[in-house]
């Protein structure tokens, strides 16, 4: 239980625990959000099937309304279990949110979260946008580069059908931020496209300190260049 929670707990228990209530105030609904991640988080089973499932069935109007934040919370759990259950649950557009430049969809979430396993679960789902700009302007295969998301992922996102992969930015995202994770993906799989790495890239990289990806990115120039 969070410090914040406890604190609610405290002051309030005896008289509007949320999860005795019926109708729900602001305070009300992000405790219990947050009680949701928690369980989902540290897998606690016990709580859920004790307090959070009644709940749910009884409020049912609870889950309709919160939830794509309950399955934006579900990928803090490592397992994918719970991601995959609540995508059943409801008919949902898995695409909330994938359009905006502010607020993370699943996918997103997902990603911020480096939890590959649910990120497996979400791109099952066959509607899955992966070529629109979302979160920060970004598609989502350059936001697993701009997440340090492991190569799993990388190769998840760029090997699924509804992409279109943009190679050229991954591999300089990649590179700026210091992922050698999909710096080495991208060019073990796909470095026979002969990727052109910019001086700008090589500077970027140079500049921000990102010394082992800026080894396999001139590893990668000198061997596409062999007349320097």
């Amino acid at each position: 239980v969070t410090t914040k929670n406890l604190d609610y707990l405290m002051n309030n228990y005896y008289n509007d625990y949320p999860f005795d209530k019926d109708d729900f105030n602001t305070n009300d609904k992000e405790f219990i959000i947050t009680s949701i991640s928690e369980t989902f988080e540290s897998s606690n089973f016990i709580f859920l099937e004790n307090t959070l499932i009644p709940f749910l069935v009884i409020n049912d109007h609870f889950l309709d309304q919160n939830i794509y934040e309950i399955l934006k919370v579900s990928t803090n759990d490592y397992t994918g279990y719970f991601t995959e259950k609540f995508l059943k649950c409801r008919a949902i557009d898995i695409n909330h949110n994938s359009k905006s430049s502010n607020n993370l969809s699943i996918l997103e979430s997902a990603l911020k979260n480096k939890n590959s396993r649910a990120v497996e679960k979400i791109l099952k789902c066959p509607e899955i946008d992966l070529n629109t700009n979302g979160y920060q302007n970004k598609t989502p295969s350059i936001l697993a580069c701009l997440f340090d998301c492991d190569a799993k992922t990388i190769n998840l996102i760029c090997n699924h059908p509804n992409v279109i992969n943009d190679f050229d930015s991954m591999l300089g995202y990649s590179g700026s931020c210091g992922n050698l994770n999909s710096v080495l993906f991208i060019i073990d799989h796909f470095g026979n496209r002969n990727f052109p790495v910019s001086n700008d890239i090589l500077i970027d990289v140079t500049l921000k300190k990102r010394l082992y990806s800026l080894k396999v990115l001139l590893k990668y120039y000198l061997s596409r260049n062999e007349n320097i």
